[in-house]
């Protein structure tokens, strides 16, 4: 079965039904495009069908920041529980160092002091 690639629709057809700008694939062509589908579609170049590289974007440091803080509020809340049930694998601080930790770590957003530098964001008890 021949294979065809439609630049306007971006899509694959095989020969029963194809746009009219289909372009035609051979069987190496078209299982070199369907296996290397991690990009972000289709282009033509040169009246060649090629995948288009996933352009990387890294995401900006608010977003980052406010990840991480999101993770640290889920290990202060583990380990204020584990203090609680006296835990021997509770990690090392105070009930009242970790809670003023979590309350540092619920104000470490836009506007905070520092934010979005990592030097700056709240350290864990020790």
């Amino acid at each position: 079965m021949t294979m065809f690639y439609s630049p306007s629709t971006g899509g694959f057809y095989d020969d029963s039904f194809k746009p009219n700008d289909a372009i035609e694939l051979t069987d190496d062509e078209y299982a070199l495009l369907v296996s290397g589908q991690r990009g972000s579609g289709f282009t033509v170049r040169d009246g060649v069908v090629v995948v288009v590289e996933p352009i990387e974007i890294d995401p900006p440091p608010e977003s980052v920041e406010l990840a991480w803080r999101d993770a640290e509020i889920e290990v202060v809340m583990d380990n204020l529980k584990a203090i609680m049930f006296d835990d021997p694998e509770a990690l090392p601080g105070s009930e009242s160092q970790w809670k003023a930790y979590g309350v540092a770590l619920r104000r470490w957003e836009e506007g905070a002091e520092g934010f979005p530098l990592e030097e700056h964001r709240p350290s864990r008890p020790a």
